[in-house]
């Protein structure tokens, strides 16, 4: 229930970009998963983002409330993933 209050907040929210300041963020895609940490089971989601002022790509990590870095390759397959879901 956490998670999905934390959850819509984001995606109500819009954070400033942290590349350039501006506040034209728009959404992509959002993903959730279960992470294992010392071996109990935990609720994680992450916002991906692009900014439309500088072109950044960006990722929140909704329980950890800031950016986080992107993995490689992480991006075109996020992109790859929205492309399949039907309008």
């Amino acid at each position: 229930m956490v998670l999905i209050g934390l959850m819509m907040r984001q995606v109500l929210s819009h954070p400033n970009c942290p590349e350039c300041g501006g506040d034209r963020i728009r959404p992509v895609d959002m993903r959730t998963a279960t992470l294992v940490v010392d071996g109990e089971k935990v609720p994680a989601a992450w916002m991906y983002r692009q900014c439309q002022g500088c072109q950044a790509r960006l990722k929140w990590d909704i329980g950890q409330d800031k950016w986080v870095e992107l993995e490689p390759g992480e991006w075109e397959e996020v992109i790859r993933n929205a492309e399949e879901i039907p309008s």
